[in-house]
């Protein structure tokens, strides 16, 4: 029904579809700083598409598929180094998993010069802007950006 990286909105707020299975499937919303993902019984959503409550919608994110920069730009280098650090996280169901992700990212914080909040909004940002390194770069053109980024740069 649903597919990964698809872009729903639940009561009018946007959400990303991260993993799907069988009676399962985990998302996140897209405008929270704090937000992390959920797991969501697929019973329970066609219940909400039937009450029009869920409807698809454009993936906000989606100039990010089509972005490129010179690999030798330290906008380019520091997504790279980016991913690599959150990769061991993101990986796998397991990263849906809160007690493996956090045993995951107490690993990533010892073996790097980063914190825990620097972290969780690297995961965040990869999960709520649609799974791909692009995601991860920071230097987005202003006039692509949703509002709810703009106000979490602010920050």
């Amino acid at each position: 029904m649903w597919q990964v990286n698809e872009t729903l909105s639940f009561d009018g707020k946007p959400y990303r579809i991260l993993l799907t299975e069988t009676s399962y499937f985990y998302w996140i919303a897209l405008d929270e700083n704090k937000g992390l993902p959920e797991k969501i019984y697929f019973d329970e959503c066609n219940h909400w598409v039937d009450e029009g409550r869920v409807e698809r919608i454009p993936d906000p994110y989606a100039y990010l598929q089509g972005e490129s920069w010179a690999k030798e730009s330290s906008v380019y280098q520091q997504s790279q180094s980016n991913y690599e650090l959150i990769k061991p996280i993101v990986e796998g169901e397991e990263a849906f998993d809160k007690r493996i992700r956090a045993r995951r990212l107490n690993h990533a914080i010892a073996s790097s010069d980063k914190g825990k909040s620097t972290i969780y909004r690297l995961v965040r940002r990869y999960w709520q802007r649609g799974q791909i390194k692009n995601a991860l770069l920071h230097k987005t053109p202003y006039y692509y950006m949703p509002l709810f980024d703009l106000l979490e740069q602010k920050d």
